[in-house]
């Protein structure tokens, strides 16, 4: 999992003012100064859930654990398991398949919900 810093990359956070239900928390990954890489959730605390709403990284700098990084940082920040939704891209997919044994490893849990969703 540490393979991110390994490369260079500082992962930072970023909260947005609290909603009536959830948090919002912005991750960002950055290389050399400049962001690489981003993971959106909704945190509902009372649910210790992260509802993911967004997960990128450029390019150039992925399969560099960069992914993997930004989902750990964020459990291991809010203590929730991390939730995905069935909005996903083909690539988001395919990440969350891979990326699950390892995260369960790490004891990031990363469940598929496919019938709730968070409202703004």
């Amino acid at each position: 999992m540490l393979q991110a810093w390994r490369f260079g990359y500082d992962i930072v956070l970023q909260q947005a003012p609290p909603l009536q239900r959830f948090v919002r928390f912005a991750f960002a990954a950055k290389h050399q100064g400049r962001e690489v890489g981003r993971l959106e959730v909704d945190c509902i605390g009372d649910e210790k859930r992260l509802y993911v709403q967004n997960i990128f990284v450029a390019a150039a700098h992925r399969r560099r654990g960069v992914g993997a990084a930004l989902i750990m940082a964020a459990t291991k920040t809010t203590n929730c398991a991390v939730v995905t939704t069935s909005g996903r891209t083909g690539d988001g997919a395919s990440f969350f398949e891979e990326m699950r044994p390892r995260l369960k490893r790490c004891n990031a849990e990363l469940r598929d919900n496919l019938c709730q969703r968070v409202r703004s």
